[in-house]
């Protein structure tokens, strides 16, 4: 019987840990254990609140503290993993609004007849002033007609992923952004909105793939994913410091919100999800499991006035929606 409550202590004492080394891996490492924990910490906490209510039920005071140490760390490094934004912005017809959506190729493999003009359809629905697409299909681009100005990648090297942005504002200047070693990419395109110009990123971190192969290839292929993440996000991070303007970031960057590209690109910018979105704020499901890979990122010169998150199930992905406003414009 002691044997058994001594267990009980140690299981506890352990996975209230876990969530306090969790948040102290993910915060300065980037390797395939910060990868792991970055996927998990929900769950840690969500045992957390658990542990909590158990702990008080039964006096465990030294139990309290170290779980209330992992929340202090946790609320201290990151935002929460669901959002209640009670409070709308009032509405205002003066905002411009963006949508991102990796669109899996408009999903060609699908079991579903003619798939396409669903998700095409379903875009065309939120009447976005600029879509940002991951995984375009080059052929279809015929289909965003009331977009007069549009731009996308090279369509050339056939294992590369086509990126592809429409736009109803003008578009003034507009490049690549390659990834050296990588099938995927970034592009940008300045916009002339209300006589000031918004320079728009559509970025495309490191896809993971995950064959079925031996322990050890998949670690390698998580760890050189997880690297080539972050130079990717860092070439990112440079290229937008050279610009002295107003800026959005949207994309699919392949990791959550908390692993380390997600901080690099998010530096002194606000989270459209953060500002006004709700619930998980899902974008991927991983065996059912949500999860939030796809983000639009705002400077400071930006106010969120709205953010959606779909469950279409069109796309191995789900499309953002964001609604904004220019600060002072």
């Amino acid at each position: 019987m002691i044997k058994i409550k001594r267990l009980k202590e140690i299981v506890t004492l352990t996975l209230a840990s876990l969530l306090i080394v969790g948040c102290i891996i993910v915060s300065f490492q980037n390797n395939v254990i910060s990868f792991l924990f970055s996927i998990f910490i929900p769950i840690l906490f969500a045992i957390n609140v658990l542990l909590l209510i158990y702990c008080v039920i039964k006096r465990k005071l030294s139990l309290i503290i170290i779980v209330i140490i992992g929340f202090t760390m946790y609320f201290g490094l990151f935002n929460s993993f669901f959002q209640i934004n009670f409070k709308e912005s009032p509405t205002n017809t003066n905002v411009m609004s963006v949508l991102s959506f990796n669109v899996h190729n408009f999903y060609p493999d699908s079991d579903i007849d003619g798939v396409d003009e669903p998700i095409v359809n379903s875009i065309k629905e939120r009447k976005a002033d600029v879509i940002c697409f991951q995984e375009f299909s080059a052929i279809k681009y015929k289909k965003f007609k009331e977009y007069p100005y549009w731009f996308k990648t090279n369509i050339i090297a056939p294992n590369n992923s086509v990126m592809a942005i429409f736009s109803k504002y003008p578009i003034v200047n507009k490049n690549y952004i390659d990834f050296p070693n990588s099938p995927n990419g970034a592009m940008f395109i300045d916009i002339l909105y209300k006589k000031q110009v918004v320079r728009i990123y559509n970025i495309h971190l490191q896809s993971f793939e995950f064959a079925i192969s031996s322990y050890r290839t998949i670690v390698k292929k998580i760890s050189k994913t997880i690297k080539l993440q972050k130079e990717q996000a860092q070439l990112i991070l440079e290229h937008i410091k050279s610009f002295n303007g107003k800026v959005i970031i949207t994309g699919d960057f392949n990791s959550t919100q908390f692993s380390l590209p997600y901080y690099i690109l998010r530096e002194n910018r606000k989270d459209s999800y953060i500002e006004k979105g709700k619930g998980f704020g899902t974008t991927y499901e991983l065996l059912n499991y949500p999860l939030r890979l796809d983000y639009i990122l705002l400077d400071n010169s930006f106010e969120v006035v709205s953010h959606q998150n779909f469950n279409l199930k069109l796309s191995d992905h789900e499309p953002v929606f964001v609604k904004l406003r220019v600060i002072n414009d």
